[in-house]
């Protein structure tokens, strides 16, 4: 397991790190989803700069894209905050973000270099 959850006050902070892949992400969401404090969630950040492998590819991000769509009518407007400095990285969440969009996803989706733009923006 390459990732951490810690919940917060109004919303959730997930940590990535050494290897991502299409598992870490399922068993993250399962771990979000079965945890009551998440329909109570205003925002999830998403923080990959400690990510330095990476086993995903393109297409499987309409995996969890799909799965966050049904999420998202229980939770509509809930911000996602994903961030990463990797190119690879700015790219499959560029691509989570369309595919949401395209399932009409109610979430709202940002993309950021630092964790302190990220904090920013989710209490704006």
């Amino acid at each position: 397991m390459a990732y951490t959850i810690k919940w917060e006050e109004k919303g959730v902070y997930l940590r990535f790190y050494d290897t991502l892949t299409l598992d870490e992400v399922r068993q993250s969401n399962d771990e979000l989803y079965s945890d009551s404090r998440f329909y109570d969630a205003k925002y999830q950040v998403c923080d990959y700069l400690d990510v330095n492998e990476i086993n995903l590819v393109s297409k499987e991000v309409k995996i969890p894209a799909s799965i966050d769509k049904a999420a998202s009518a229980s939770i509509p407007g809930m911000k996602i905050a994903l961030i990463s400095t990797d190119n690879r990285l700015i790219e499959l969440g560029n691509e989570y973000i369309e595919t949401s969009k395209k399932l009409h996803s109610t979430w709202v989706f940002n993309i950021f270099e630092c964790l302190e733009d990220a904090r920013n923006w989710i209490s704006s």
